[in-house]
């Protein structure tokens, strides 16, 4: 489960079909000042600005958390960790 301003959602599924799932929904703006560079490597903060600088009309930086986000509503449950 997941939602942000305006937007919410859900996703299900049977345990026998998969061993967990991770959503995230994020609003479409740039992160807040100094996030990337607390969840981001350095290698991914320069593949952001790279992605950005081509299409600027993108959040990539949002885009980066939101995946990263999921990811760890999906690993969290699996692992405990």
């Amino acid at each position: 489960m997941t939602h942000c301003a305006g937007y919410r959602a859900e996703a299900a599924a049977h345990r026998s079909d998969l061993r967990t799932l991770g959503i995230d929904a994020e609003p479409h703006a740039p992160l807040p000042d100094g996030v990337l560079e607390f969840i981001a490597l350095p290698e991914e903060s320069s593949h952001v600005a790279r992605l950005a600088r081509h299409s600027p009309e993108v959040h990539w930086d949002r885009l980066l958390f939101c995946a990263k986000e999921a990811v760890c509503k999906a690993w969290f449950p699996a692992t405990h960790t």
